[in-house]
C-alpha cells in the first residue's frame, strides 16, 4: 500500500472519527466518562503522531502549507493532552480556566486538522470530489457537535431549574452527603433527642420520689 495513502487515512481517522467521538463521550455523564474520554483522545493523539511521523520520514523538506499545518496541529494536540491532565490536578478556581482553555483548544485542533487534510489533498493534487466529500463531512460534524453541545447545555440548565423549584417546594437540600456527614447528623439528632427527653424523665423521677409509698 502507498505510504502516502496510509498517511492520509490515519489523519482522516484521527480528525473525523476518533477525536469527535471523544467529544461526544463528554455528553454521557457516567461514572467512568473521564477515563473513557482520556482513552479515546489518547488513541487519537497516537494516531496523529504516527501520521506526522510518516509524513516527516518521507518528506525531504517542509515546502508546503500542509506540512507546516501538520506540525502545528500535532503540537496543539500534544499541548491539549497536557492541559487535560492538568485539569484534573489543579484547584477548583484554576481548573475552571484550564477546562475552558482545554475545550477551546480541542475544538480548534479538530478544525485545524480538517484544514490540514484539505491542504494535503491539494498537495496530492486530488480531484474536486475529494474536497467536496471532506467539506461535507466537516460541515456535518460541526453542526452535530455544536447542536449536541447546545442541547446538552439546555438540558443541564432545565434540570438545574427543576431541582431549584423542587427544593423550594419541599425545603429539601439536594446536595450529596458523605458517610461521615450522615454519622455526624445522626449524632446531632441523638443528642437533641436526649436533651428533649431528659427534662421529662427528670420530672417523672421527681414525681415518683414525692409520691407516697
Amino acid at each position: 500500500m502507498d505510504i502516502w495513502l496510509v498517511h492520509g487515512l490515519l489523519g482522516c481517522v484521527a480528525f473525523f472519527l476518533v477525536w469527535p467521538l471523544g467529544i461526544v463521550k463528554l455528553w454521557a455523564k457516567k461514572s467512568r466518562w473521564p477515563i473513557q474520554h482520556w482513552a479515546i483522545q489518547s488513541t487519537g493523539l497516537l494516531i496523529l503522531m504516527s501520521t506526522a511521523a510518516l509524513g516527516l520520514l518521507n518528506s525531504g523538506s517542509l515546502h508546503h502549507p500542509h506540512q507546516v499545518l501538520g506540525l502545528g496541529v500535532s503540537s496543539m494536540a500534544l499541548f491539549q493532552m497536557i492541559l487535560g491532565h492538568a485539569n484534573s490536578l489543579k484547584s477548583r478556581k484554576t481548573t475552571t480556566y484550564i477546562n475552558l482553555a482545554h475545550a477551546i483548544l480541542g475544538f480548534s485542533t479538530i478544525l485545524l486538522g480538517w484544514l490540514t487534510i484539505l491542504a494535503g489533498f491539494c498537495l496530492a493534487s486530488l480531484d474536486s470530489t475529494s474536497f467536496i466529500v471532506i467539506g461535507l463531512l466537516s460541515a456535518i460534524e460541526v453542526l452535530a457537535l455544536v447542536a449536541g453541545s447546545v442541547v446538552i447545555r439546555w438540558r443541564a440548565q432545565s434540570t438545574s431549574q427543576l431541582d431549584g423549584v423542587g427544593k423550594e417546594a419541599d425545603g429539601s437540600d439536594s446536595r450529596l452527603y458523605t458517610l461521615a456527614e450522615d454519622e455526624n447528623d445522626d449524632e446531632q439528632d441523638g443528642a437533641a433527642y436526649k436533651d428533649e427527653t431528659t427534662p421529662t424523665q427528670q420530672s417523672a423521677g421527681t414525681m415518683h420520689e414525692k409520691s407516697p409509698v
